[in-house]
């Protein structure tokens, strides 16, 4: 298997994720462009590590394309809530605001881009993901839960990074 594989799956996942806006109205393909996102997020990390490959880049791959996934989702969110969306909306940019802190933060004490991936990262990443499919059933409420669980992601990357005395996105410190 190529040990360029996990790498492969990340940058999929960033194109999966621009291509969700040309498809809003194929929902059917939309559903199933996005299940195939996640997908990939569940398998790139865990192909990595069993390659032996896992490592900074990779790291920053996956970080970019989880972005991107998220900025893709929020948007499917807004589209999808309307006016109603605005409350999710600013709560969702000041978890932005905390994520950039963070990395901010490791650029400036490691001098260079490093996104942690923590426990809390990951329970983050899954309840974003479920946020649009939470959004056309309705569940608002459920929509503020996905935002407490980032938020609080987001706060706790800020703290290990300000705590971290490695530059290692997979450790703690």
């Amino acid at each position: 298997m190529g040990r360029w594989l996990p790498d492969a799956l990340s940058a999929a996942r960033g194109v999966l994720a621009l291509a969700l806006p040309f498809v809003v109205d194929r929902p059917a393909l939309l559903v199933a462009l996005y299940l195939l996102a996640g997908l990939t997020d569940v398998l790139d990390g865990p192909l990595a590590r069993r390659l032996g490959t896992a490592g900074p880049r990779g790291a920053r791959i996956d970080s970019v394309a989880d972005v991107l996934l998220f900025v893709v989702a929020t948007w499917l969110v807004a589209r999808a809530l309307g006016a109603d969306a605005v409350p999710l909306l600013l709560a969702a940019a000041v978890v932005a605001a905390l994520k950039v802190a963070a990395v901010v933060v490791g650029a400036a004490r490691f001098g260079r881009l490093v996104m942690r991936h923590t426990t809390a990262n990951r329970v983050a990443g899954v309840a974003v993901f479920t946020a649009p499919l939470l959004s056309v059933a309705g569940w608002t409420g459920a929509l503020w839960c996905v935002v407490a669980a980032a938020g609080t992601a987001a706060v706790d990357e800020l703290v290990v990074q300000t705590r971290a005395t490695t530059p290692d996105p997979d450790r703690r410190s």
